[in-house]
């Protein structure tokens, strides 16, 4: 499959669509794939991915397509037709961590050392969005896309 970036994409558009594509293709090979997919989106500022977007970038039979961005709605548990803003929320959340990172502070130990409430503190960790716990080092994949043209590397843990 020719994955080139079609015009009108930006390159980090373009990585974080090869990205979803990446977990679509191998959601049967890891366990839990979607719950990774799901908190990488929580934690860009990005908009969300529109099927235009995808239909513009692979070349695949309608319905593969449509089961691709099925995938993906169902995995970051938004339903969007037109690119739009994410909510101040997911910004909020996104400007925080980019905030402590910036300064060099370590998540998420740097979050359990602000003084807010515990729910924030679930919150900012992303821990409201986890749906199942790892159980331990042994059962643990890792993906890691890297790709230098778009200064962005990714490091998508996937609990078996």
């Amino acid at each position: 499959m020719d994955l080139t970036k079609p015009p009108g994409i930006s390159e980090r558009r373009h990585f974080l669509l090869i990205l979803t594509f990446a977990c679509f293709n191998n959601r049967r090979s890891f366990l839990h794939v979607d719950v990774g997919l799901k908190l990488l989106w929580k934690s860009l500022p990005d908009a969300f991915l529109t099927y235009r977007e995808m239909e513009e970038t692979f070349q695949m039979e309608t319905s593969e397509l449509q089961d691709m961005y099925d995938y993906y709605q169902e995995a970051v548990q938004e339903y969007i037709q037109v690119m739009k803003p994410r909510c101040l929320q997911d910004l909020c959340r996104w400007t925080i961590r980019k905030s402590l990172d910036d300064n060099n502070l370590c998540l998420p130990n740097a979050v359990e050392e602000l003084k807010v409430p515990r729910r924030m503190k679930r919150f900012l960790n992303l821990s409201d969005l986890k749906q199942r716990k790892e159980s331990d080092d042994d059962n643990q994949s890792v993906v890691v896309v890297h790709n230098a043209n778009v200064n962005f590397k990714l490091y998508l843990c996937v609990f078996v």
